[in-house]
């Protein structure tokens, strides 16, 4: 049955016995206007009746909710046991108790939190169809670290189910570290193997920081030996590095005189037990993360197109993606934390949300961005007052509109003078206005697209005082300067 069938079913069953409650109710309150004589007497009779109706063994047609529901709160007005005739005295009972339990479980029904906005929902759902591996927790941790949106799992789960994709959590993607203790003093390595499109064997080297999950070097050879390894180590670990350990496994490119190197650079060679990948799992989970994120959706040509798909993804992996392990966290973030916003689920007001495809849109970073950073040029080239100066911030277009320095209308002792202080003219007067050249012996050009000072000494230090005082400073003219995002 549809379930607009099931729904109309159900209001027509709430509607008759509503209905019902109702003419009973009114029944009952017009009873006690009658005398008590009269209510004894009808009373008596219709027990006779009953008597009767008992005597002919006449089978009573199944009772419905409302006779159930009228039955038991009449009960409680009388002594009701020696009253009963067709219903036994269990069943009776059995039906206040089921409306008890209805009537609690109505009182205890979960309330909840509101539904997100529809923005936020839609973004949810954006977020989990453009970036398929992303799971509810993943997409979770980005609202909250990189939107400041504190959503639980649970809730994007529910949102994914009822309006987008099915979203089922890798069972892979759940691992526990066993390297807590001096994390941030140690340095595992290892190496992993990609096939290109010609077949071709690649290996890639990676060193990672326990502490904060960050990739400190990574490099693509196809025949890998212990002298370039050990190069790796080089760049890798600096004359002032902070780590105190270095883990890799059993591998015989890691040879004896590679661990004396590394351990003459300052820090500890740890080799990993024979078979025991566990040892070393944050390399190991890294390699399946960089597949699955990843390689999976690449097949590289060669060395040279692999190298830069890991520059990408791990400068992705380094400044863009949240880790679990960190709290989530961010190994090094490059923007400020987003706004603290404790309340309801939003996005917070004067802010957009900026996507950035990564790999050509195989991932996404999202960020907040204030309304004002993308408004701004729209904001400064509205008409002034006739009595202010207008300016405007950016390079010089070739069409001969500045848009660096101070440049605009200048309304002074009734005249409409150009280009006061650059000796710009937007008008068409390459080499400023008279009374610029009257004020100042050296005057900057404008010529082919840029700004020539000239070789002439003086710039903006020698100046015609006399000449000056024909025109006076106005405080309300004063410009104001504005960086690029368009704050003062």
């Amino acid at each position: 049955m549809p379930a607009s069938a099931r729904c109309f079913l159900s209001f027509a069953h709430f509607f008759r016995t509503f209905r019902q409650v109702l003419v009973d109710l009114g029944r009952f309150m017009f009873l006690f206007s009658r005398p008590r004589v009269a209510l004894t007497a009808e009373n008596l009779l219709l027990r006779k009746q009953l008597a009767l109706f008992q005597e002919r063994k006449v089978r009573p047609r199944r009772a419905d909710d409302f006779t159930r529901w009228m039955m038991a709160t009449l009960s409680q007005m009388f002594q009701w046991r020696d009253a009963l005739v067709n219903v036994k005295p269990d069943t009776l009972i059995r039906w206040h108790r089921k409306g008890f339990r209805l009537f609690w479980r109505w009182r205890s029904r979960p309330v909840g939190w509101p539904r997100l906005p529809k923005d936020l929902q839609e973004l949810i759902r954006k977020m989990a169809a453009e970036n398929p591996t992303w799971g509810e927790e993943r997409i979770a941790n980005e609202l909250k670290l990189k939107l400041g949106i504190r959503v639980s799992p649970r809730t994007v789960e529910k949102y994914l189910r009822n309006g987008g994709p099915v979203r089922t959590p890798d069972p892979n993607q759940r691992w526990l570290t066993c390297v807590r203790n001096h994390a941030k003093a140690i340095v595992a390595c290892d190496f992993l193997v990609v096939v290109t499109a010609s077949f071709r064997t690649l290996y890639v080297f990676v060193m990672m920081e326990l502490g904060a999950r960050r990739i400190l070097h990574h490099n693509v050879i196809a025949h890998p030996t212990a002298d370039w390894t050990m190069q790796q180590f080089r760049e890798a670990l600096p004359g002032d590095h902070p780590y105190r350990f270095v883990i890799h496994d059993r591998d015989s490119i890691f040879s004896r005189e590679l661990d004396k190197g590394v351990t003459a650079m300052g820090a500890r060679v740890l080799r990993t037990p024979v078979r025991a990948p566990k040892a070393n799992s944050v390399c190991e989970r890294f390699g399946g993360t960089l597949r699955r994120e990843c390689l999976d959706f690449f097949i590289p040509f060669n060395e040279r197109h692999l190298k830069l798909i890991l520059r990408s993804w791990a400068t992705h992996f380094n400044h863009g993606r949240p880790h679990m392990s960190l709290g989530p966290g961010i190994p090094a973030p490059l923007q400020q934390s987003p706004p603290a916003n404790e309340s309801r689920p939003g996005i917070p007001a004067g802010y957009v949300i900026r996507s950035t495809a990564v790999l050509g849109g195989l991932r996404h970073e999202y960020a907040l961005e204030r309304v004002a950073a993308r408004a701004w040029e729209g904001a400064l080239r509205r008409s002034p007052r006739r009595d202010t100066l207008r300016t405007v911030t950016g390079p010089i277009s070739r069409d001969g509109q500045p848009f660096c320095g101070l440049q605009g209308s200048h309304r002074l002792r009734g005249r409409h003078q150009p280009g006061l202080l650059t000796g710009i003219s937007r008008n068409g007067d390459r080499n400023g206005p008279e009374y610029a050249r009257e004020v100042f012996s050296a005057v900057p050009t404008f010529a082919d697209g840029y700004v020539d000072v000239g070789d002439q000494p003086g710039l903006g230090i020698d100046v015609n005082e006399a000449a000056a005082k024909k025109y006076p400073y106005l405080r309300r003219l004063r410009p104001t300067i504005r960086r690029g995002d368009g704050t003062p």
